[in-house]
């Protein structure tokens, strides 16, 4: 008889416990939006995240690797320099130079599997992707168009479908 009038509490007392840990969970913030793929902001972080995986490999001495993906990184190099305007490239003209001249560099060294050049090209390349990354902060504190954030697209209709 005594269970009887327990089932309704427990009952309700599971009840209370969905609803608030529903609520917890429901409670996140939302992360801050990416920066677009296609912004100068997207375009530098897959060139740090490329260099960052060539540099992984030369540690390794995954010769292959560095031989087949500094054309890539030479390609992100040209997109990134495309996305500035004609002022900043003007400014950053030389560090575009030096890192395009280096991914040749990096090619023809791990091409000839020649460790200490490889190496050396691969420091150096670090070096001057940081100059450059040093040189892109401040120039989207004077021009915001360079961080531009992907939108969302949810209720968009692309090619003939909705997004949501």
């Amino acid at each position: 008889m005594r269970l009887m009038r327990a089932k309704p509490f427990i009952a309700v007392g599971f009840g209370f416990a969905a609803i608030a840990g529903t609520c917890l969970l429901g409670c996140k913030k939302a992360p801050p939006p990416k920066p677009d793929p296609h912004s100068a902001e997207g375009v530098m972080l897959k060139l740090t995240q490329q260099v960052k995986l060539l540099n992984e490999a030369v540690a390794r001495q995954d010769f292959k690797y560095v031989h087949d993906y500094t054309y890539y990184v030479h390609g992100l190099v040209d997109a990134f320099a495309s996305k500035l305007n004609d002022s900043e490239k003007q400014k950053v003209g030389g560090l575009f130079d030096e890192l395009r001249n280096l991914t040749d560099q990096l090619d023809h060294s791990s091409g000839r599997k020649h460790l200490e050049s490889t190496q050396s090209s691969m420091s150096r390349l670090e070096a001057v992707l940081n100059e450059l990354n040093k040189e892109f902060q401040q120039m989207k504190q004077t021009d915001p168009a360079l961080t531009r954030r992907a939108e969302s697209r949810a209720g968009t209709i692309v090619e003939g479908e909705l997004i949501t």
